[in-house]
């Protein structure tokens, strides 16, 4: 926390976070300043979410430039076998989900496994539109205290993921859902330009199974089809190359 708060991207304001203010290890209890701000709501059309997923680019970008080496390593393979655990539990509750998902990551590690990793860097580690406030004029990031290592496709991807809407009402929720995604990445890039974007599929496939997974356990209304479609998504984001 320290490290980030002692960015020149924090003190120019291209980073917004709270600013750690003491830690007590007996207790494990971090104490920092308040992020004002209200939760984004999830119109993927909004001139405040595109604004959001503009800023959200950059944030990362920043992060991921930083050299900061602090928190554990998380690889592709702590997704995947965590993924693999959960499904397990749904294998006679829900068998035509179970099958789909389990030949899904199949697949996902299989192309991990041919596709060379890419090199650490500092993650947020739940990297989603959710994880910030807008105050009217900044958008402030939350829950940055459970840094980790990871492939710089891991926040990307799993940011990407969670902006497809689960339940779209017609093709403009799709559409601008595509629209938040380039903005995204475009920020990023402006920011990291030498990013190649070869593991990227993985991690958003893995995000999108990761929301199927979700939306099985909770069997809301429509979770089979819902379930379904992510997981049908996920196999076509797994097939697209970078750039394309």
């Amino acid at each position: 926390m320290k490290a980030l708060w002692d960015l020149p991207a924090r003190a120019s304001g291209e980073l917004v976070l709270s600013e750690p203010l003491g830690y007590y290890p007996k207790f494990d209890l971090l104490l920092q300043s308040e992020v004002f701000g209200e939760e984004i709501e999830g119109d993927r059309g909004s001139d405040i979410f595109l604004a959001q997923c503009e800023a959200a680019g950059r944030t990362i970008g920043h992060i991921h430039s930083s050299g900061i080496t602090a928190g554990t390593p998380h690889t592709v393979n702590v997704e995947i076998d965590r993924l693999l655990n959960r499904l397990e539990e749904f294998k006679m509750s829900s068998p035509s989900v179970y099958l789909a998902l389990r030949d899904l990551l199949r697949q996902i590690s299989a192309k991990a496994d041919r596709v060379p990793p890419e090199a650490p860097v500092p993650s947020h580690g739940d990297y989603k539109y959710n994880q910030f406030l807008y105050d009217g004029t900044h958008f402030g990031l939350i829950d940055v205290e459970y840094f980790v290592q990871a492939e710089p496709s891991f926040d990307l991807g799993k940011y990407c993921g969670h902006l497809a809407p689960s339940v779209p009402k017609d093709w403009s929720d799709t559409a601008a859902a595509a629209e938040a995604r380039r903005i995204f990445l475009d920020a990023y890039l402006a920011v990291c330009p030498d990013y190649l974007g070869a593991r990227f599929p993985i991690y958003e496939a893995l995000s999108l199974a990761t929301r199927a997974l979700v939306v099985t356990w909770s069997q809301s209304r429509n979770w089979e089809y819902t379930a379904q479609t992510l997981i049908a998504l996920a196999y076509e984001r797994l097939k697209t190359r970078w750039g394309e």
